[in-house]
């Protein structure tokens, strides 16, 4: 393994061209799989996430009382319903987003391995870039509201006991 190495970055220091061997078509081939899987998992999520968005703005307008909130006849169950349905809503619209990177992602560079097609490797690599800058916007936003929250929470506590 080591020789091959060596001679792959010798090529590549020699010929500033990127070789994509059998082992790395290998491995790219598995990545292309498990993430067809996933993305098809991010649809499916979606779809549940409307579905359950949708679940509760009618059980929020039946009345049908919330653990801890009431009844939604009261006016803030109805309320609750519909601000779980925009937040569900938003998660499906990301999860939908995310299954369109992967899915795209992972057909294009199939592709590129079973026809040799750089370009289409350049397509996979792109959704690939996408995914995962929306995944590092998605994590700074979720760090950013638990630091919101742990400063709330603490300012709430500290009011408290005073």
């Amino acid at each position: 393994m080591e020789n091959s190495e060596n001679a792959v970055n010798s090529f590549v220091e020699n010929n500033n061209e990127l070789v994509v061997n059998e082992e790395i078509k290998s491995n790219l081939l598995v990545f292309a799989k498990w993430g067809r899987f996933l993305g098809i998992i991010c649809y499916i999520s979606a779809v549940f996430m409307f579905a359950f968005g949708v679940l509760f703005i009618f059980a929020g307008s039946l009345g049908i009382n919330w653990p801890g909130i009431g009844n939604g006849l009261s006016g803030f169950g109805t309320i609750y319903g519909v601000s779980m349905f925009i937040l569900m809503a938003i998660y499906g619209i990301i999860y939908i987003f995310l299954g369109k990177y992967l899915l795209g992602s992972t057909k294009n560079t199939k592709l590129s391995i079973e026809q040799n097609d750089q370009e289409a490797l350049v397509k996979g690599t792109s959704n690939l870039k996408k995914l995962f800058t929306l995944l590092g916007i998605i994590t700074i936003i979720g760090l950013c509201i638990a630091v919101l929250y742990i400063i709330v929470m603490g300012i709430a506590i500290v009011a408290f006991i005073i």
